[in-house]
Parts: structure tokens; C-alpha cells; sequence
């Protein structure tokens, strides 16, 4: 329960950046253009697409230390150490990762459930 309020703490901006960019354009173009063929194909592409150029692994890295530093200052009341910092942006990074493949099973479950 911890590590799912540190998550949101921490990466409640892609949340919302994936459903205003992604998932909430797909489920309009679902909702009133149905019988657009391969759309699903389209939005995992742009979450892929997301994944390589906007969310760069070592761009991510350097911009999340100083928010990582932050949250475990006040997490912990002393200045966290090299291995705690570094173990929370691995953290971080491998969240941001799940939430991309969550989102893209969520858009692909959604075009099946449709195509019924």
C-alpha cells in the first residue's frame, strides 16, 4: 500500500498525461467512429513512440533524482544516500514502464470488447 502512494506521489503527471493524450482520445474516436479499422494499433504505436523519445530512460533518470531527493527527505527526515535515491528512480522508472504497458492492454482490451 506503501509503494502504491509513493507511486501516485511520484508519477501522478504521466497518469495524467496518458489519459488526456492517449486513452481519452481513443475512447472518443471508439466511441463515435466504431468501424475505424486498426485504431488500436495506432494508440499502442504512440504509447511506444512515447515510450523510446519523450520518456528517455536516462532523461527520466536525470529528472527525476531531484524529485526522488525530495520525496525521500521528507519520507525519511534526513538526507537520503546514493543507494536510496538511485533505488527510488529505478523504482520510479519501472513504474512509468508498467503504466505504459497497462495503458496499452487497457486500449487493446477496450478494442476487443468492442469488436463483440
Amino acid at each position: 500500500m506503501k509503494s502504491l502512494i509513493i507511486y501516485f506521489k511520484t508519477q501522478y503527471l504521466l497518469l495524467f498525461t496518458l489519459i488526456l493524450v492517449n486513452l481519452g482520445p481513443f475512447v472518443a474516436i471508439r466511441a463515435f467512429l466504431p468501424k475505424v479499422p486498426y485504431m488500436h494499433i495506432f494508440f499502442i504505436l504512440e504509447l511506444f513512440i512515447f515510450r523510446i523519445i519523450i520518456f528517455n530512460e536516462a532523461r527520466f533518470i536525470k529528472l527525476s533524482k531531484p524529485v526522488a531527493i525530495n520525496h525521500l527527505s521528507q519520507e525519511l527526515k534526513r538526507t537520503p544516500s546514493q543507494k536510496e535515491i538511485f533505488n527510488r528512480t529505478k523504482s520510479m522508472s519501472f513504474n512509468r514502464d508498467l503504466t505504459l504497458i497497462i495503458f496499452g492492454c487497457i486500449i487493446y482490451l477496450t478494442q476487443i470488447t468492442i469488436l463483440k
